[in-house]
């Protein structure tokens, strides 16, 4: 907290004729224009000798700049700990079209992310680090906050480990997807990292897909666009092609695709059938709860409304306890169905 204090208490005394990056060493480069915000580090340029510099970001306690108020406010309040006021002043300057260009619309998403992370807001962190891996994939983990930096809920982090991954897997940029990965390790701390799934395989037409002889996590990319796009026959087709070469191990994921795009296709009994096979046989498997959550939705939009309670019912009470954030989902929205139907 020293550097925060030498700061400001010299900030009053700053010339306005540059910009100014204070270090954390409560140094200070003055009378400078700052050129860029780039590989996590500015560079600036000396108004009088014009003699270069360049200063790692991990150097920098705040910058003050020429023609920025706002900015220059946010800086001092993070300086001292106002992270409140903080965050308002850099969410403004995001707000408005001076911030769109240039290295300042990098360094406010870097400061908002830090600060969301020491916050514990994660939703706010995935948001950000999002949009940063977007802006700067190559270096945005040099400036993001580290696993020991990052606040939040064992709930909380999981459920933005998983949103993070729900955001990687629909990327199309390598670089992203990669940066991405890499930061999902610091959300899920000790926590095993959700599978990469290839965005490719989404786009394969059936064709295609006979080079797979065997179900697996290529359909759990590759299925959900189809029933989206209403091309449930497609999603039949494949899977019944596959049930005669499908190894037991890997029938769950080939029943609950079958069953969920029976389910879509309004064919609704032999979609139960395909479901509760999932869950009767594969019970401590992951695709057991949403056998369970699909298989009392078929029955429900059948008129079986009892037998979908008590299905609704046994997914609450078996996975109530789960941390997977998908699992969660299917237990709410079980208990709200259940609520609606009482």
């Amino acid at each position: 907290m020293f550097w925060a204090l030498v700061v400001i208490g010299t900030l009053i005394s700053i010339p306005a004729a540059g910009d100014t990056v204070h270090l954390k060493s409560a140094e200070s480069v003055r009378l400078v224009k700052i050129l860029d915000f780039k590989d996590a580090r500015l560079e600036t340029v000396d108004r009088k000798t014009g003699r270069r510099k360049v200063i790692p970001f991990s150097d920098i306690a705040l910058v003050q700049v020429a023609g920025q108020p706002d900015l220059n406010e946010a800086e001092k309040m993070l300086a001292v700990r106002r992270s409140d006021q903080a965050v308002a002043l850099y969410r403004k300057l995001l707000a408005r079209s001076a911030t769109g260009g240039g290295w300042v619309r990098v360094w406010v998403r870097v400061r908002l992310l830090n600060l969301y992370a020491g916050r514990g807001e994660v939703e706010r962190v995935v948001e950000t680090f999002a949009e940063l891996a977007r802006l700067i994939p190559d270096w945005v983990l040099r400036v993001s906050p580290t696993a020991r930096d990052l606040k939040g809920s064992e709930v909380a982090l999981e459920q933005g480990a998983h949103r993070l991954a729900e955001i990687r897997n629909e990327s199309k940029s390598d670089k992203v997807r990669e940066a991405l990965s890499k930061f999902l390790p610091r959300m899920g701390q000790d926590k095993p990292v959700p599978p990469l799934k290839d965005p490719k395989v989404a786009d394969l037409d059936e064709k295609e897909l006979e080079r797979f002889d065997q179900p697996g996590s290529w359909l759990d990319t590759w299925a959900p666009g189809r029933i989206k796009a209403g091309q449930t026959d497609a999603v039949v087709r494949a899977t019944e092609r596959l049930y005669g070469s499908s190894l037991r191990r890997n029938l769950p994921a080939l029943l609950y695709w079958q069953g969920r795009a029976l389910l879509a296709r309004g064919e609704h009994d032999r979609a139960a059938l395909c479901l509760m096979e999932v869950v009767i046989e594969f019970p401590a498997g992951p695709y057991a709860p949403g056998g369970l959550f699909y298989a009392a939705q078929s029955a429900s939009e059948s008129g079986r409304i009892d037998y979908a309670r008590k299905l609704w019912r046994e997914l609450i009470d078996t996975y109530s306890n789960a941390n997977d954030f998908q699992v969660i989902q299917l237990v709410e929205q079980a208990r709200d169905l259940l609520q609606d139907k009482e």
